[in-house]
């Protein structure tokens, strides 16, 4: 069996502070006798530029520092643009690699606001010049400074017994005394410079891994301590072993991306970067024209799918290590191998959340995942405070356990049709229009502070309530109902957006479209609006009056002067001691106090 080789990128996207600038060595046994040294330098990068000389290739990358790496492993590239803003799809940026650059072709280098333009530098080392000894060859910079060297300056570093040249930090710049060995700078406060250091080997026939972010060399005193623990999650290791190479094979069924790359290790650093690749398809023998070889990225190894690894003599197929064979991410969450110390992550539909996406953060999901599929015992039982929630029969409401802001809250969830249609709606805000807890001028309706937390297991009742739901849960539709004595009317408006205090919360008027009729229906045969006007939605107000979510009507043919409303959160003449129903200020106009009731989907 051959011996596992490692190839180690660096990548730090937010640094806390500069991180010493450093260098891996590309010298191996398939014959190169240099190590190089590749760097983005913000002089060398021009914002609002772009170089317009022909390019040889273009590539989309998911993350803008990923062009840099895709300059670096292609052997003609020199210098590239790249879009700044993701395309229209949002999830991908424009990557133009280049075999020139702008020096003595400055005619070429052109204004373009959404791009940039960067070269890059290469420098070699005299590999020869250290194993004659003259120069000061070491294996790691605390060895140089126990050698009584204080200065910084640029040495030989011998890594995996290979030398190459570095600069050495002698301490004293804020991590202590000792010789400090370098791995990469990034200037957390610029988007246009970073330094990539790169290890490549060039056979695919070898054993090899791949690791992105946390370098376990500690004895090297690498700065690895000044990346945010939260950045671990965008690290990645992917092990391609031989067990899992097949020349002559290629999987079918699979294939997410294909690219035109010059050479093998190129399909396979794509796949790396590729967060939901875990095999690749490479064509060996490149195309007659272009000279590029096929790379095909799938999204699974053949493990678990024989039948779609298929005998063809023109490719070379790898699959690597995949903690995703039995998908560990609940509900119908995609898994991605490669992250976290567990070795996979997943990435959780919206409305749930968690390690495995088994932490449902409104009712719509948790009524989803129990109309798909049963869940666990374990999940029943930590999530659930109502069994009739698993009948057979998913229209019963219930109290249910929700995750929101990371903390668990047992919400009344709203499930089945009772106004609204059927779904699982979460509930946001309850109120009595006979109190002023939610007057049109109250904070509650600006602020991102709850209310009496436990009136939100109680259901369709009096108790008022205001919800963490209020402010930090999405939704698509809202539930909006009125109960006045033991007769409850609800409406729908269907409103996508981030959450309800986003709509409200600034005071700007959003309108609505539903009609006056349609308000109408929320109190009943005893409605009283009057008829013009009919200023709708959210915030809307006159002289006179304000709601929060409602309509005002007027008998003038204007809205300098309404005196009528229906809605939630409102005040003014000539009631405002009726926060939530129906007021009219004609003569046989009425004022009707209701329970007011939002929900949302």
């Amino acid at each position: 069996m051959d011996k596992l080789r490692s190839v180690y990128i660096c990548l730090l996207f937010l640094a806390l502070c500069y991180v010493i600038a450093g260098v891996l060595t590309s010298h191996d046994q398939f014959g190169l006798d240099h190590g190089s040294y590749l760097e983005f330098k913000s002089s060398k990068t021009f914002d609002g530029k772009r170089l317009k000389t022909p390019l040889f290739r273009r590539v989309d990358v998911r993350d803008r520092e990923f062009c840099g790496i895709l300059c670096y492993i292609e052997p003609d590239c020199v210098s590239y643009n790249l879009e700044k803003e993701r395309g229209a799809n949002d999830e991908i940026h424009k990557c133009e690699l280049i075999n020139s650059t702008h020096e003595g072709h400055k005619q070429d280098l052109v204004k373009k606001p959404k791009e940039t333009y960067t070269m890059i530098e290469i420098s070699f080392v005299d590999i020869d010049e250290c194993n004659k000894g003259t120069q000061n060859c070491v294996s790691n910079f605390q060895e140089l400074y126990e050698r009584s060297r204080t200065e910084n300056g640029q040495v030989i570093l011998f890594v995996d017994s290979k030398p190459i040249s570095v600069f050495c930090n002698m301490g004293g710049f804020g991590c202590g005394d000792g010789g400090w060995t370098p791995v990469m700078k990034v200037d957390g406060g610029k988007s246009n410079t970073m330094q990539i250091q790169l290890k490549f080997l060039s056979s695919i026939q070898v054993l090899s891994s791949i690791f992105i972010g946390h370098i376990a060399l500690e004895s090297c005193g690498i700065f690895i301590r000044a990346v945010k623990s939260q950045d671990a999650s965008r690290c990645r290791r992917l092990d391609f072993t031989s067990h899992k190479a097949f020349d002559g094979e290629r999987l079918i069924n699979h294939v997410i991306h294909v690219h035109d790359v010059s050479n093998a290790k190129a399909c396979w650093v794509l796949c790396y970067l590729e967060a939901d690749c875990v095999s690749y398809n490479f064509e060996k023998q490149p195309d007659g024209e272009s000279g590029m070889h096929s790379c095909e990225l799938n999204n699974s190894t053949h493990e678990g799918h024989d039948e779609d690894l298929v005998g063809n003599i023109s490719y070379f197929y790898r699959g690597a290590e995949s903690a995703c064979i039995e998908n560990p991410c609940k509900n119908d969450s995609t898994c991605q191998s490669g992250f976290t110390n567990k070795g996979f992550r997943c990435l959780c539909h919206a409305g749930f959340k968690g390690q495995f996406c088994d932490e449902a953060v409104t009712c719509q999901e948790v009524y989803e995942s129990n109309r798909v599929h049963v869940l666990p015992k374990k999940y029943m039982m930590e999530r659930f405070l109502t069994p009739m929630f698993f009948s057979n029969s998913l229209n019963k409401s219930g109290v249910v356990t929700l995750y929101i802001d990371s903390k668990k809250m047992s919400i009344f969830c709203h499930v089945g049709e009772f106004g609204c249609g059927d779904g699982g709606w979460t509930p946001v805000l309850k109120m009595n229009g006979s109190k002023e807890t939610f007057h049109y001028k109250s904070p509650l309706w600006t602020s991102k502070y709850g209310y009496n937390f436990p009136g939100g297991e109680t259901g369709f009742d009096s108790l008022e309530t205001k919800l963490p739901t209020y402010w930090n849960t999405s939704f698509k539709k809202i539930c909006l109902g009125m109960k006045i004595g033991k007769n409850a009317n609800f409406i729908v408006i269907e409103k996508p957006a981030e959450s309800l205090y986003s709509l409200i919360a600034d005071g700007q008027h959003r309108k609505t479209s539903l009609g006056r009729d349609e308000w109408k229906k929320l109190i009943g045969s005893e409605d009283s609006l009057q008829p013009n006007c009919n200023r709708e939605g959210f915030n809307p107000e006159c002289r006179f009056n304000k709601v929060r979510i409602g309509i005002l009507g007027n008998n003038e043919d204007d809205c300098n002067t309404c005196d009528s409303r229906i809605g939630f959160g409102t005040g003014g003449n000539p009631d405002d001691k009726n926060t939530c129903g129906n007021v009219n200020r004609s003569k046989k106009g009425r004022r009707i106090k209701a329970i007011g009731y939002i929900l949302i989907k």
